[in-house]
């Protein structure tokens, strides 16, 4: 992707509201997570994958789907790669030498 001008967006949730919104609504599932596990319990596997997946944290902007709407998000984005040029790669790779 070298020399692209790719722009690096972490999209952040509470995890308790990623559970819900995982699970509302599936016909027979209702109040189960796809773990099994009971309804209100988050298991550790998806503990887990929420800790490491916005490791090392280095985007060129972040959104909270918990507080915008997704097309609130796509324009802050949409207004963001109009606006100034991407770091987060070049940050990405200077952190790894």
């Amino acid at each position: 992707m070298a020399g692209l001008p790719a722009q690096l967006v972490g999209v952040r949730c509470p995890i308790d509201l990623i559970m819900r919104r995982r699970y509302t609504g599936q016909d027979g599932r209702d109040g189960e997570y796809a773990t099994s596990g009971p309804a209100g319990e988050i298991p550790e596997p998806v503990r887990q994958w929420q800790a490491q997946v916005h490791l090392p944290g280095i985007y060129d902007l972040e959104v909270d789907s918990s507080v915008m709407s997704p097309e609130e998000a796509a324009l802050v984005i949409r207004d963001r790669m109009a606006g100034s040029a991407p770091t987060a790669l070049a940050r990405l790779t200077a952190s790894r030498v």
